[in-house]
């Protein structure tokens, strides 16, 4: 993480020590959700299983912003328009 930071424009730290390390990691994809102008998601589309990336690509579609989803056995790419 000291690489990353000292390499960095700018750092942000959204997590709280009292919060549960759900809450924080929630915390984390919001702020880079709320940051962003699209999504580049690689996940597999299962929807069966509950994730976080599953949630933050939700969240994002919420947002009215563009996802590209890729597929990381298949390769395979999908772009979903911005409703904005």
């Amino acid at each position: 993480m000291t690489f990353l930071a000292q390499h960095s424009s700018e750092t942000m730290n959204t997590g709280q020590k009292d919060a549960s390390p759900a809450v924080n990691y929630w915390k984390g994809n919001e702020y880079m959700v709320d940051h962003a102008d699209c999504l580049r998601e690689v996940c597999d589309n299962d929807c069966s299983i509950r994730s976080g990336t599953r949630m933050t690509a939700n969240y994002v579609r919420k947002r009215g912003l563009s996802i590209v989803l890729i597929h990381p056995n298949k390769a395979t790419i999908l772009k979903e328009k911005s409703e904005r």
